[in-house]
């Protein structure tokens, strides 16, 4: 069904832009006939339009669906997509709050969403969490961020996820010259 809704919004963008292509209007839709919200931005000469799927109020980590057109003709140029089929069309019944979940973890709470945390995570590790839905709580803690997985179906506490770079973080590593022979 919501597969069906992202072709009819591709086909009505496709007219939207073609549409605005002919007039030289300019496009600041955000969401098609269908209701699907789509991120539009324009990157050098191509229009972008970017879906991150949501069932309900999740995000489904690693599912999205991206157009990219040319600019100036409307062109489609390429359609790339990841949708996981073995996922619920609507949230279950009897989740946790957010609140009961925060409530589960140590230091200050920055913020939670809820996610389906994809078999191939590499942000997120927890055992069985593939199918529920699962709140992912940011937390600053004594020792630094954290990044807490709750089971938004038992309850449970299931794992741990990568907190993003602290300050001062280097991804390249120090640097050494070899002129002051370090």
């Amino acid at each position: 069904m919501l597969r069906r809704r992202l072709c009819l919004g591709l086909l009505g963008f496709l007219f939207l832009n073609f549409v605005s292509v002919v007039l030289g209007n300019e496009i600041h839709q955000e969401s098609d006939s269908e209701g699907i919200d789509f991120k539009t931005f324009v990157a050098g000469d191509k229009t972008v339009r970017f879906y991150e799927r949501m069932i309900g109020e999740a995000i489904v980590e690693g599912d999205y669906v991206v157009f990219q057109f040319d600019t100036k003709t409307g062109e489609l140029l390429g359609v790339r997509s990841h949708w996981r089929d073995d996922l619920p069309d609507s949230l279950p019944q009897g989740l946790i709050a957010q609140e009961q979940a925060e409530s589960l973890i140590e230091g200050e709470v920055a913020f939670s969403n809820l996610y389906y945390i994809s078999p191939e995570s590499d942000v997120f590790e927890c055992e069985c969490c593939e199918t529920n839905p699962c709140w992912v709580v940011r937390s600053l803690t004594d020792s630094g961020p954290s990044v807490t997985i709750v089971d938004a179906l038992t309850g449970r506490i299931v794992g741990k996820g990568v907190p993003p770079p602290a300050r001062g973080f280097s991804l390249t590593g120090p640097f050494r010259c070899p002129a002051n022979g370090a």
